[in-house]
């Protein structure tokens, strides 16, 4: 491992330089590119608990390297592979439970892919695989899974297409495979997430778009204790519309209903919605808003589903037009999870978060980026925990 990490930090500093050294206009006709990132992050809460807790520091090397292929104005496909050596400042030891290397090698690649069939028909896929050992690698919210070693594909795909110049039709997929290297942890903590939708809409003369939907999702848990997860079935109603050039607004209503994997436990239903304010004007300041409330993969063990409510958003600020840009971050989310037999009596699990990341480009390969998170859970289910994160990071592109 330390043969590696040297020849990361040779390769890193080799590429840095030349970057430097040719920093331009990037040339998109080029068939490849890349890039390295050399970081750090610290927590006071490695291991995410109310008392023990204890620091840590991660120092990483992520180069990266990108082919290009584009074919005229229908097709760009990106395929990337991008290694990754982590060292970790105070690792969990195996009297700590799920002991962790203080240094070791992991990576990740995939694609990306944008093609239109027709002038009406476009596609949208894009497939990654990675191997890490970082608990917050997770389906929404923040993560608190075991910080074991781990395989995750997460996969995406969109086809729209305009059947008639007012109606429209959308589908979307989305599927998550994650699994542990150490058998013990596998064996309670494999998964798997999919989740289909299918819009119908309308554009009416004014602009507004009005849409029907229906929708799938799976959740599947390995557990060696009961069988665990849950089929969610949706359908409701929406409408969106670009209220001038610079917001765009979409708000969804239904209803969900849960089907558990253990026949035990009664089908539930309830309301649901979803609600995007999106704010990108040309000027120095944008902003994001998203609400929403349903049914969703749960966060905590051994629960099948949530319910959840959230409030998600964040603001950008150009302090320095084309170079210096400020983001504050903010989330609040309500999560209920109902009893699930005996170990798993139910209750509320709540998230406040906020953060700022700060981001300078001292031209168009180089880049810094400082953040500070902090996460505060307030929960019936699980231990309470509070936790404070800084990142920093140097982003070199050729």
């Amino acid at each position: 491992m330390k043969c590696l990490a040297r020849s990361l930090v040779m390769v890193a500093g080799v590429l840095m330089v030349a970057s430097w050294a040719t920093a331009q206009e990037p040339d998109l006709a080029k068939p490849y590119g890349g890039s390295v990132t050399v970081g750090g992050q610290y927590t006071d809460n490695r291991d995410g608990l109310k008392n023990d807790k204890h620091s840590n520091v991660d120092l990483y090397i992520e180069p990266r390297g990108d082919l290009y292929w584009r074919d005229g104005e229908r097709t760009t496909l990106d395929i990337f592979l991008a290694p990754l050596a982590k060292w970790h400042s105070n690792p969990r030891t195996a009297s700590d439970g799920d002991p962790q290397h203080r240094a070791d090698a992991y990576g990740s690649g995939g694609i990306d892919l944008v093609h239109e069939f027709t002038p009406l028909l476009n596609l949208t896929f894009n497939d990654t695989l990675s191997y890490d050992d970082d608990p917050s690698v997770d389906l929404g919210g923040t993560g608190v899974r075991y910080n074991s070693s781990l395989l995750l594909n997460d996969a995406h795909g969109d086809i729209a297409a305009e059947l008639t110049p007012q109606v429209g039709l959308e589908l979307i997929g989305h599927d998550a495979i994650k699994r542990y290297n150490d058998s013990t942890v596998a064996a309670n903590e494999n998964e798997q997430t999919v989740e289909t939708e299918a819009d119908l809409g309308y554009t009416l003369g004014s602009g507004y778009k009005v849409f029907g939907l229906g929708g799938f999702s799976s959740f599947d848990n390995e557990s060696t204790t009961h069988s665990r997860g849950a089929d969610v079935y949706s359908v409701g109603l929406g409408v969106e519309k670009r209220l001038n050039a610079n917001v765009h607004a979409r708000v969804t209503g239904g209803y969900q209903e849960a089907h558990y994997s253990d026949t035990a436990f009664d089908d539930k239903g309830m309301a649901n919605g979803k609600a995007d304010l999106v704010f990108r004007p040309e000027s120095a300041t944008r902003f994001r808003v998203t609400t929403m409330y349903g049914f969703y993969t749960p966060y905590v063990q051994p629960y099948s589903v949530q319910k959840l409510f959230a409030v998600q958003g964040a603001i950008d600020h150009d302090l320095l037009p084309e170079r210096l840009t400020a983001t504050l971050r903010g989330q609040y989310s309500d999560s209920e999870y109902d009893a699930e037999g005996a170990g798993a009596p139910g209750g509320s699990d709540k998230l406040t978060s906020a953060g700022v990341d700060v981001t300078y480009r001292l031209n168009r390969n180089w880049g810094v980026t400082v953040g500070y998170t902090f996460e505060n859970w307030n929960s019936e289910v699980r231990e309470d925990f509070s936790r404070n994160t800084v990142d920093a990071s140097v982003k070199a592109s050729f």
